[in-house]
């Protein structure tokens, strides 16, 4: 083991190109990373680390579920560099502050945009029932909050005043409607301006290491390369599903504000149908009085 402790374990050698044990690759010890011989039956160790997709393929090796392994040709080396290449976690790390900022201004988005959208969706189920009970007017709803303000409204005065009134209404409604979009729009507008920053600071101390300690060695100046690429990539990634999200949650607002208008419109249309003949009747009254006067 990497501990230097010895214990028995069954070795599955393929030929001279590997050899396993259980879900985990094994290495000769000495320099020499031939694995042919009874020497190097004797110095073989647990490599470092095993990718994960080679420890799933030697297991469903190892139990008969597969005929399929992956060979290494050049003696252990892509094995390693397999092995070296950063997860999720660490990726992550390597974007330093920006990038975990970047990926919390991403969450609050996304669930700031979850929920606006389970709201609207609620919004507009309540919205086709009221449509569904026009007689009975609720105001858990910003369709019975518009038309229980009409219905309020003096109905004597002029259709200008009407309509103005009733814009004032369904304008009332719209910010209820849009709340959070605002929100949702800046921080897919700040995370690629974040990105950018970070790739300017990832460099930034990627040309101090060059003046510090030169070129000689290019794993000083791979830590601020990896920050100014990462931050890059989670900029771009966090803004893409925000931009969607404030679309599609702009459409859906935009839709319930077309719905809530058409009916507002019917509503002061047919108010407007019921009054012109009362007032018609009003106007032949008037103009036979003035006949017999």
């Amino acid at each position: 083991g990497p501990d230097g402790s010895i214990k028995p374990r069954e070795i599955v050698r393929v030929g001279e190109q590997m050899a396993f044990s259980g879900r985990h690759l094994l290495a000769p010890l000495s320099e020499d990373k031939a694995v042919d011989g009874p020497s190097a039956l004797d110095t073989l160790g647990l490599a470092g680390t095993t990718p994960l997709r080679i420890r799933k393929q030697l297991a469903a090796f190892d139990a008969g579920d597969s005929d399929r392994l992956s060979f290494d040709p050049t003696g252990g080396d892509v094995t390693q560099a397999l092995a070296r290449a950063p997860r999720l976690g660490e990726r992550l790390k390597q974007g330093g502050a920006v990038g975990y900022v970047i990926v919390g201004l991403g969450v609050l988005g996304l669930i700031i945009a979850l929920i606006q959208l389970v709201r609207l969706s609620l919004t507009r189920r309540a919205v086709k029932r009221q449509e569904a009970y026009l007689s009975q007017l609720s105001d858990d709803n910003p369709l019975g909050r518009v038309l229980h303000r009409f219905e309020g409204m003096r109905h004597d005065h002029e259709p200008e005043a009407l309509e103005a009134r009733l814009d004032e209404a369904l304008l009332a409604e719209q910010p209820r409607l849009e709340r959070g979009q605002a929100l949702v729009k800046l921080l897919a507008a700040i995370a690629p301006l974040l990105g950018l920053l970070g790739t300017v600071t990832g460099m930034i101390g990627t040309f101090q290491s060059i003046t510090v300690f030169g070129t000689g060695d290019p794993k000083l100046m791979a830590g601020g390369i990896s920050q100014a690429l990462v931050t890059t990539v989670l900029g771009l990634v966090t803004a893409v599903p925000l931009l969607f999200a404030q679309t599609g949650l702009s459409s859906l607002s935009k839709g319930l504000m077309g719905r809530l208008e058409g009916r507002a419109s019917a509503r002061l249309a047919d108010h407007l149908e019921k009054r012109a003949p009362s007032k018609a009747a009003s106007a032949a009254a008037r103009q036979r009085d003035t006949e017999h006067a």
